[in-house]
This record gives structure tokens, C-alpha cells and sequence, in this order.
């Protein structure tokens, strides 16, 4: 008797997002090296731009890997070094630049309490580290190869840390504390990033576009409050959360 094929569940309950991404949980960082990657094109077909990325493999608690790259920039201008864990300049290029969603992750882990004098040009050194993971919109940028910021009418989705749980290396303590929303002065850093971005979008704004507008900031602990803040404190300031969006009350 043949064996029976794999078939999938038809329960709505059984569905899992298109593209599984490691946020909302920790994650240790594993194979931290830079690499050649291939963007997809607009249409989700392969044959895309080239681009210098960093590549992290995320294993979730449950023992599930999820690779995410993170754009550097143009191999004209960047390159990988040989063994992947460096980052060579190439031509006129001087620095790395603040556009790449490389930096939004690396600032983003700065704010998260990684220490200043940790990262040197060595990116393998952050293997082992284990991070809480939020996801925030990938931010909008122009002339830049694979920038764009949707994906098929979806809004492309970054994973960043916004707390360190531990240290790479063993014996290395925790550093960082997640932030509590429950201070007041918190709350209201919260609530003024969200009015300034319901100025421009008035139908709604969703927590994770909040927590991406304070990153942006460089507000790391407002972006964690973000995700903290209940529907009640929301309300205490004239707001209405339905479900993901965050809407005014008048």
C-alpha cells in the first residue's frame, strides 16, 4: 500500500503567515556573516537586484530557523570579505550608510543595550547572542536596489531586537531589561509618536508603526512601550485600538 501524501488542513485556525518571520519571542543569532543576495522582483520573481546583505539565522525557542537579510548596500560601493564577516569597501567608499536596513538593525540593537565597544568590524562576533525580536515596517526609501518598502500590496516587515536576553559567549551576563509601559512618562512618549503619525494617516496606525517611527528616533525603550501599552491607557487619551489599529476617538 502506497503511502499516504502529506495534505494540509483546510481549518482557518491551521493557516500560518506567507513569509514566517522570528519576531515576537527570543531568538538566538546564529551564522552572522555578510553575503551576496539576490532581491526578488517587484512581481516575487527571482531574477531581482543584487545587494551586499548581512545574513542572521534566527532560532526560535522551539528550535525553528528562520534566515533574514538585512540590505548593506551596492556591491559596487560594499562587498563581503572573504570569510563573510567583514565588510570591504569598494572604489570611493568611505563608511556604511544610515539608508540600509542593515543600520535599522544595528541601531536598533544598540538601543536594545548592546555594549559600545562590543561590535567591531567583526559581525560573526554576535553569534550565540539571544535577543527578544519585534517586527517594524521596513522603512521607505528611493534609488535603492530592493528598497522598496511593500511586497504585492503587503508591507515588508523587518525583525529587530528590542531587548537582549544574553550576551554571546559563554559565561557572558544578560544585559538590558526589556522597557515596562507602565510608567506614565513612557506612555506619553508613546502617545506622542502616535499623534504626530496620525497627522499623516488619519484611518489608522498600527502599534509596530509606532514602535518603528520611535526607532527611528532613536527612542528604543518608547518602541518596546509600544507593544505594552493596554486599550485602556490608549483610551485615557482619546484613542480607540480595533484589533491592530490604533485610530482617534473623535
Amino acid at each position: 500500500m502506497a503511502n499516504k501524501q502529506k495534505t494540509a488542513s483546510l481549518r482557518a485556525s491551521s493557516f500560518v503567515d506567507a513569509l514566517p518571520m522570528p519576531i515576537d519571542g527570543n531568538y538566538t543569532w546564529k551564522e552572522c556573516l555578510f553575503a551576496l543576495f539576490n532581491y526578488p522582483k517587484k512581481d516575487s520573481t527571482a531574477g531581482g537586484p543584487d545587494t551586499t546583505a548581512a545574513r542572521v539565522t534566527f532560532v526560535g525557542e522551539d528550535g525553528e530557523e528562520y534566515i533574514q537579510h538585512y540590505s548593506v548596500g551596492n556591491p559596487t560601493r560594499v562587498m563581503p570579505s572573504e570569510d563573510g564577516k567583514e565588510i570591504v569597501l569598494v572604489g570611493d567608499g568611505t563608511a556604511l550608510n544610515k539608508s540600509s536596513n542593515f543600520f535599522v538593525l544595528m541601531k536598533a540593537l544598540e538601543d536594545a543595550g548592546l555594549p559600545d565597544d562590543f561590535l567591531g568590524d567583526d559581525f560573526s562576533v554576535l553569534d550565540g547572542m539571544v535577543t527578544h525580536n519585534i517586527g517594524i515596517p521596513q522603512p521607505k526609501r528611493s534609488g535603492l536596489a530592493g528598497s522598496e518598502s511593500t511586497e504585492g500590496g503587503r508591507v515588508r516587515t523587518l525583525a529587530v531586537p528590542d531587548e537582549i536576553i544574553k550576551m554571546p559567549g559563554k559565561g557572558k551576563a544578560t544585559v538590558g531589561k526589556k522597557a515596562e509601559a507602565s510608567g506614565e512618562e513612557l506612555v506619553s512618549e508613546v502617545m506622542g509618536v502616535l499623534s504626530d503619525l496620525l497627522k499623516d494617516n488619519p484611518a489608522g496606525v498600527l502599534r509596530k508603526e509606532i514602535a518603528s517611527a520611535a526607532i527611528k528616533a532613536k527612542k528604543g525603550k518608547v518602541a518596546t512601550a509600544a507593544f505594552k501599552v493596554t486599550d485602556e491607557q490608549f483610551a485615557e487619551y482619546g484613542y480607540v485600538v480595533d484589533g491592530d489599529k490604533i485610530t482617534s476617538a473623535e
